[in-house]
């Protein structure tokens, strides 16, 4: 039961505290690129998981949102999809903004993964 209980827990702490847009700066391509939040993907309790390694970021680039998988390591989303949409894999930042959305979904897992360690 305690097992179940701390797995809840995790699930509602493992997504990320912004629930509105936050402004980062514009793309390469001059649209606002607006960050929506990150989460873990198919993770389970243990803190050991690959998942909790490559969190699924979420923005919005004009009108277009997005959900790119980040590799925080390696520093480029492994994955960039607009809607069911695969647009890009390997994706390196091409403008500060992109890079703030990697950077910030990159923080919320590091905060995630050493909340689950303790």
């Amino acid at each position: 039961m305690k097992k179940i209980f701390v797995a809840i827990a995790l699930t509602f702490m493992a997504v990320s505290p912004a629930t509105a847009q936050t402004y980062m700066g514009k793309a390469s391509t001059g649209e606002a690129i607006y960050y929506n939040g990150a989460k873990g993907i198919y993770c389970g309790a243990e803190a050991s998981e690959k998942c909790w390694r490559y969190p699924e970021t979420f923005y919005t680039i004009g009108s277009d949102d997005v959900m790119a998988i980040a590799d925080c390591k390696v520093g480029v989303f492994k994955e960039v999809r607009t809607g069911s949409k695969l647009v890009e894999r390997n994706m390196k930042p091409q403008s500060d903004a992109i890079q703030k959305v990697l950077d910030k979904a990159c923080d919320w897992s590091d905060y995630v993964n050493s909340q689950r360690s303790k």
